[in-house]
C-alpha cells in the first residue's frame, strides 16, 4: 500500500531505526513511564486503564528487536513483532481488538530506509484509532506537503442521533423521495479516498469535475495525499445521475457510522463527510445507489 513521505533529518547516514525516533513516531514510551492504555476511548479521550511495568518492559524489549534489526525490509517477522508490542501496550479490559489497528499503521509508518536519500529516514505518519497524528519538526521537500500542519486529526460522531430509535430507513425513504434541489440535477461521480495513518476512517464525497481533479484539490487544501479507493474499476467510473442525490441517499444509510473532523489543522475547516466503516461494505452501497440511479428510477 503506498503512503506519504516524511524526509526527518538524521547526523550521518544509518540503517538502524533509532529507539528513540520509533517511540516517538509510534507516540509511545517504553521507558518506564508507560502506565495507561495507548488506546482512546468511542469519546475520543485517552483510555485510563493501567498497564503493568512487566508489560512496558517487555514492549521495551519487543522495540528493540525492532530497532537492532537495522532495514525493516529484511526483518521477515516485523508485523508479528508490532503486534505483540501492540497487544502489550493496550488494556486486556476493554481494547484489546485495538492492537491489530495499532500494528497496521505502526508498520505503514516504517519504510525501508531509501538508497537515493542518504542521511534520511522516510516515515509516515503514525495513527490512534480516531487521531491520526504525525512527527513533528520534520522538514520536507519543497514540492511535497507540509506534514507539520497535520499533527492531530480527531473525529467525533456527525449525528448525536445516529443511534437514536429513529430507523435508517425512514432516512434513506426520505432521501429518496424529497423534491430534487437545482443542485442535485448534475451528473457527476462518487469517490472514496484514505490517507495513510488514518486508519479506519474514509472519505466519502462527490464532484462534477473528474475525480483526480476532486482529489488533487483535497491535497492542496489539506495537506496530506490521497489514495484513491473507488472509483477504480473501468464500470465504476461511468458518470452518476443526480449524483448530489446518490450523496445524500449514502449519508442517510451510513449515518450510523458517519464522523466528522473537529478541525482540520491546515485549511481550519471542520470536515463533515468521514464515514468509520469498512472499505468493502461502503463501496458496495456506492455502487448499488450509482446503479439504480443510472437505470432512471
Amino acid at each position: 500500500m503506498a503512503s506519504s513521505t516524511i524526509l526527518v533529518k538524521t547526523e550521518k547516514p544509518t540503517n538502524a531505526l533509532s529507539f528513540q525516533y520509533l517511540q516517538q513516531i509510534f507516540e509511545i514510551d517504553v521507558d518506564g513511564k508507560t502506565t495507561t492504555c495507548i488506546a482512546q476511548t468511542r469519546k475520543g479521550k485517552k483510555c485510563k486503564n493501567g498497564i503493568s511495568k512487566a508489560s512496558v518492559s517487555e514492549a521495551r524489549k519487543v522495540l528493540e528487536s525492532v530497532t537492532s534489526a537495522g532495514d525493516a525490509k529484511h526483518l521477515k517477522d516485523l508485523s508479528d513483532r508490532l503486534l505483540g508490542l501492540a497487544e502489550l501496550l493496550v488494556c486486556k479490559r476493554y481494547h484489546q481488538e485495538k492492537a491489530t489497528p495499532f500494528a497496521q499503521a505502526w508498520k505503514a509508518a516504517i519504510n525501508p530506509l531509501s538508497k537515493k536519500h542518504k542521511g534520511s529516514v522516510h516515515v509516515t505518519t503514525a495513527s490512534k484509532t480516531v487521531v491520526t497524528s504525525c512527527t513533528k519538526k520534520v522538514t520536507t521537500p519543497s514540492d511535497e506537503f507540509d506534514s507539520s500542519k497535520t499533527c492531530i486529526r480527531t473525529f467525533v460522531p456527525y449525528d448525536a442521533r445516529a443511534k437514536s430509535q429513529i430507523d435508517t430507513s425512514d432516512f434513506v425513504r426520505g432521501a429518496i423521495e424529497r423534491n430534487l434541489t437545482p443542485r442535485e440535477i448534475s451528473t457527476g461521480y462518487i469517490y472514496i479516498y484514505w490517507f495513510p495513518g488514518n486508519f479506519g476512517h474514509l472519505k466519502l464525497g462527490c464532484t462534477t469535475r473528474t475525480v483526480d481533479i476532486r482529489l488533487r484539490d483535497w491535497e492542496r487544501q489539506c495537506g496530506h495525499k490521497t489514495y484513491l479507493g473507488f472509483p477504480v474499476a473501468k464500470e465504476d467510473q461511468q458518470p452518476i445521475p443526480h449524483v448530489y442525490r446518490v450523496e445524500n441517499i449514502l449519508k442517510a444509510q451510513l449515518r450510523n457510522c458517519r464522523r466528522k473532523e473537529i478541525r482540520c489543522h491546515v485549511c481550519g475547516k471542520c470536515h463533515q463527510e468521514w464515514f468509520e466503516e469498512g472499505k468493502q461494505e461502503v463501496i458496495d452501497a456506492v455502487r448499488r445507489w450509482s446503479d439504480w440511479m443510472r437505470k432512471d428510477p
